[in-house]
């Protein structure tokens, strides 16, 4: 069973490296023409959603390994205010995409929800760094 979450949990990581590239795609819309952030956008927030899905995959298979690895509980602590931290930003971060979709399709440029959102893909991509990390030296803490 351990292995059939390991491989669930391991292909999801693949999934959420959406918040790998976010902040990138999510900076060139500064630069962009409306009718490109349309697009743009779109796809963000359809891969936004994905990839709030797959992060409760990763809760769900990473809260069932963590109980079996025998790491520390300050190590299970940090590791779960660090995803509850990626839901609760990429939540916001869907919410202030929507708001500058909307003023793309009326043909405006929202500067202010593109700033945010830019600004809560760079926090949600260091946390997806510092989850990595974690992940890979768990004796850390």
């Amino acid at each position: 069973m351990a292995s059939v979450f390991w491989t669930i949990h391991f292909m999801a990581v693949a999934l959420i490296g959406f918040y790998g590239l976010a902040p990138f795609f999510a900076n060139n819309l500064k630069k962009a023409a409306p009718g490109a952030q349309e697009g743009v956008l779109s796809t963000m927030i359809v891969g936004n959603r994905i990839a709030q899905y797959i992060l409760v995959v990763q809760f769900i298979t990473g809260g069932y390994m963590m109980t079996k690895a025998g790491v520390s509980y300050v190590w299970m602590g940090v590791v779960t205010v660090l995803l509850l931290a990626m839901f609760a930003f990429s939540g916001i971060m869907g919410k202030k995409m929507k708001v500058a979709l909307q003023a793309a399709k009326n043909n405006q440029s929202d500067t202010a929800s593109i700033s945010k959102v830019v600004t809560f893909s760079s926090i949600i991509f260091v946390l997806f760094i510092g989850m990595l990390v974690l992940m890979q030296n768990s004796s850390i803490i």
